[in-house]
């Protein structure tokens, strides 16, 4: 696990290994207390391990919970509920493919490109009919910046749908003004 970056979910089988390795403890610590010292001792001791290991866990998992819900991308939603409205057929080019699954739509994979030029080029290729601008794709391929501020002078892509915060852009390609009369035949 050492080998990959690092994300909490990534690691919950060890948390449970660890809350197992815990629960082992405690019980070999009351039973040894308990030999040695009496059962009532051994009742304070486990009861003692057992708060000393939920302690921290009961005041820290809330607040890593609210955490993690916080940065969960629900931006999609609305724009999944959009594009299953919208359209039957939708072929959609992004960066991950979590849009396209929750709208049960097409996903094709937006490519390292370098330019707007090169973009119009693999959405007539693959015949996409929509383009997700969101944070990864804003990290991941900063030459298509353009697309973060609602692609301002580029004619073949309409702003169909941006969630409140402009987190996640999504376009409708027009391919009347973009495929027609490409070197690529499309």
């Amino acid at each position: 696990m050492a080998s990959t970056h690092w994300e909490s979910r990534y690691f919950l089988y060890v948390d449970v290994c660890y809350a197992g390795l815990a629960a082992i403890a405690v019980v070999a610590a009351a039973h040894w207390t308990r030999q040695r010292r009496g059962s009532t001792q051994a009742r304070l001791v486990a009861v003692a391990l057992t708060l000393l290991v939920l302690a921290p866990a009961l005041v820290r998992t809330p607040l890593r919970v609210g955490e993690l819900l916080a940065r969960q991308p629900t931006e999609l939603l609305p724009a999944a509920a959009w594009l299953r409205a919208s359209t039957t057929d939708a072929r959609v080019l992004a960066r991950k493919p979590h849009l396209a699954y929750l709208a049960g739509r097409e996903w094709i994979l937006l490519p390292p490109v370098a330019s707007l030029g090169v973009l119009a080029t693999v959405l007539c290729q693959e015949h996409v009919t929509h383009v997700v601008w969101d944070g990864t794709t804003r990290t991941k391929r900063p030459s298509l910046a353009a697309l973060g501020s609602g692609a301002p002078g580029v004619p073949w892509l309409t702003l169909a749908h941006a969630s409140p915060d402009h987190r996640l852009l999504l376009y409708e390609v027009q391919p009347g003004a973009i495929c027609l009369g490409r070197a690529d035949g499309t």
